[in-house]
């Protein structure tokens, strides 16, 4: 096995480090994988029904859209939707947090999207969607599991 690394792939990963202002290894291979990912996944069009998307498709998606709370949810403040990383008064440090805010440029899973519209949120804008092919591959695995800890 070469050990060496060629002078032209040693200024390639210095220019990505430089470029993406990587601070160490941990930054970089996040980087990679999330290059990979896309580089595999396809982008769709943003006019979607997600409603009508079946919770058992093939098909996944992962939208990003901006979310309007409206005002008459505010009820149900004791368990809001979409939670997000937001940094709490009088707080330096960011918190996973619930809120009633409006979200914007929202990342969420399209069955959870699907919960959060049929609870009363609305879609103001979608910004790109990501198409992906899923299966429940860990079914078996979970189903064993949770028969073997009943035993």
């Amino acid at each position: 096995m070469d050990n060496n690394i060629s002078d032209e792939d040693y200024q390639h990963a210095q220019n990505i480090w430089n470029k993406f202002e990587i601070k160490n290894l941990s930054e970089y291979s996040d980087l990679y994988l999330k290059t990979d990912v896309l580089l595999l996944a396809d982008w769709v069009d943003t006019n979607i029904d997600v409603l009508n998307i079946s919770d058992e498709s093939d098909q996944g998606y992962i939208l990003e859209v901006d979310l309007e709370y409206p005002n008459h949810l505010h009820a149900h403040k004791d368990f809001p939707l979409c939670p997000e990383h937001r940094i709490p008064p009088n707080s330096k440090l960011s918190k996973l947090m619930t809120t009633l805010y409006n979200k914007e440029r929202y990342v969420i899973h399209y069955r959870n999207l699907k919960q959060a519209l049929e609870l009363g949120l609305k879609i103001t804008k979608t910004h790109r969607i990501l198409q992906f092919k899923q299966s429940p591959w860990l079914k078996g695995y979970i189903d064993l599991n949770t028969k073997l800890c009943t035993i």
